[in-house]
């Protein structure tokens, strides 16, 4: 079933067979292996409990998948420039195309940036202001929620930025997450 892609849960339920097939069912994608062997009543409840979380398991895995595409979508294609940034050592993980555009560089090199390419997206007056900004709420401290900067796109021209960013978990670690928009018009 696993390797035709079927997720239904599965639950090997059996009164014969030994600890080894047991294991490879396991290995080979079972949900769970119940032993039918012993009292009717605590074995027909192991199987009942074993059946419901293994529903439930598959259900919330569906529904947070679902939830992380939604999210991706929203964040692929937003108008604003969206980046998260980590410390230790500080640097950029992610960015969205939006971002590239407000900078004139490719997602890709902005969500690989270390903390050299970082600065260099930020005017020389403002890089103090924004660090210390960053290093507030990587240590989970309170600030203001949004601040405007000179930002300095990869053809050298200043463009003004407004940022509102605040503390989230990425990849099991502490990030904070940014949101830009060019007010440059302004």
């Amino acid at each position: 079933m696993r390797g035709q892609n079927n997720e239904i849960p599965f639950v090997l339920f059996t009164g014969k067979g030994r600890e080894e097939v047991a294991v490879k069912a396991l290995n080979l994608g079972a949900d769970r292996y119940i032993n039918k062997i012993g009292n009717p009543e605590t074995v027909y409840g192991e199987l009942s409990d074993a059946l419901i979380k293994t529903i439930e398991r598959k259900t919330s895995k569906k529904l947070h998948a679902e939830s992380e595409s939604k999210y991706r979508k929203l964040v692929e294609n937003s108008l604003l420039g969206i980046a998260i940034i980590q410390s230790s050592p500080t640097r950029s993980v992610f960015a969205n195309s939006a971002m590239g555009k407000i900078f004139g560089y490719a997602p890709e090199e902005i969500g690989d940036f270390s903390i050299e390419g970082i600065s260099k997206t930020i005017h020389p007056d403002d890089r103090e202001k924004l660090f210390n900004r960053l290093k507030k709420l990587s240590e989970g401290k309170n600030i203001e929620s949004s601040c405007e900067f000179r930002g300095i796109r990869k053809d050298g021209s200043t463009i003004w930025v407004e940022l509102s960013s605040s503390p989230i978990e990425y990849n099991g670690r502490l990030a904070v997450q940014g949101m830009f928009l060019d007010i440059t018009k302004r």
